[in-house]
Order: C-alpha cells, then sequence, then structure tokens
C-alpha cells in the first residue's frame, strides 16, 4: 500500500494540463460574456430601459486543483 498513493497521484495529475487549458478557455469565455453585458448595460442606462441580467456564463469558474 506504500506505493499506492504517489502512483494515484501520478495519474491525476496527467490530466491537469487539459484541465488548465479547458478551464483558461472558459475564463476567456466568461471575460468576454461580461464585457458585452457591461456593454449591454450602458446601453440601457443610456436608453432609460432596464439593465439585462449578468448572465450565469460570465461568472469566472474557479481554478483546477493540481
Amino acid at each position: 500500500m506504500n506505493g499506492a498513493l504517489p502512483l494515484v497521484e501520478t495519474h491525476m495529475g496527467r490530466d491537469f494540463p487539459l484541465l488548465r487549458r479547458e478551464w483558461s478557455q472558459k475564463v476567456v469565455h466568461a471575460s468576454a460574456l461580461r464585457k458585452k453585458w457591461e456593454q449591454d448595460v450602458e446601453e440601457a442606462v443610456t436608453q432609460g430601459t432596464a439593465p439585462p441580467p449578468l448572465p450565469e456564463e460570465a461568472a469566472i469558474p474557479p481554478a483546477p486543483i493540481e
């Protein structure tokens, strides 16, 4: 059993680069959505209409833990 934990940790760490890339893509996507939402809010304020709600997808996801 002494050698099991390092083996499991090594196996789990293999996917980390992929998880990190996927997270980075989600961050860029969320940032773009937030920027578009901010523009829509400014436009709504200028026109005197109700601002749109912040899309759930605009939230920055937590970073994966290695």
